[in-house]
């Protein structure tokens, strides 16, 4: 299914625009050596895996303030299917606005490098089923008997354990990296104002 995804959007059936970060980054980071060549080819290259030099060019390059009306509107269109502040979003990833003690720049770090540091309760969990099923996600919930996964689009995915053949902790947040080829400088100090701001 992931070559054909790929090869459709090669071919300009589907836009690459309609993928979701965290469906790029799967396919970056797929188990299959052709998916990930085939992936690199088509989206471009993956973000590169140091990031340290990303952030020194953000921090130099960000404008000494930002507006927290424009930075609340970004926010809405990348981060609430994840972070939920002030009422909107949903709870997957860390609340964001509890960040504010920590300063701006420990939220950058976060957005630009999120598997820096990542919580346990945030680790993505990769399943695979045994009818060939994927599923990634945080682990809500678990028992003798089942598995359940909340996946980036906040759907939780309740697996049977006697279904499962692997599962598998990424050592990685469920938020993937790239937000710097959405945000640039200019929306991220924006961002950053409203996160700081915000109730």
């Amino acid at each position: 299914g992931a070559l054909r995804l790929l090869d459709a959007i090669a071919a300009g059936v589907f836009p690459p625009e309609a993928l979701e970060r965290v469906q790029a980054a799967a396919l970056w980071n797929a188990g299959d050596a052709a998916v990930r060549a085939r992936a690199a080819e088509v989206l471009g290259p993956p973000p590169a895996a140091d990031r340290g030099v990303l952030i020194a060019a953000y921090r130099a390059s960000l404008p000494a303030a930002g507006d927290p009306a424009a930075g609340r509107a970004i926010f809405t269109k990348h981060c609430v299917a994840c972070h939920r502040v002030e009422g909107q979003g949903r709870e997957l990833g860390p609340n964001l606005a509890a960040m504010q003690a920590r300063g701006p720049d420990a939220i950058l770090l976060g957005i630009l490098d999120p598997n820096r540091e990542v919580l346990p309760a945030y680790l993505a969990h990769a399943a695979v089923t045994a009818d060939g099923r994927s599923v990634t996600g945080v682990i809500v919930a678990e028992s003798d008997g089942a598995v359940t996964l909340r996946t980036a689009e906040g759907t939780d995915v309740v697996l049977p354990r006697d279904e499962i053949e692997s599962l598998v902790n990424t050592r990685r947040s469920l938020m993937p990296e790239g937000f710097e080829r959405s945000i640039d400088a200019r929306g991220m100090a924006d961002v950053l104002a409203y996160l700081m701001q915000a109730k």
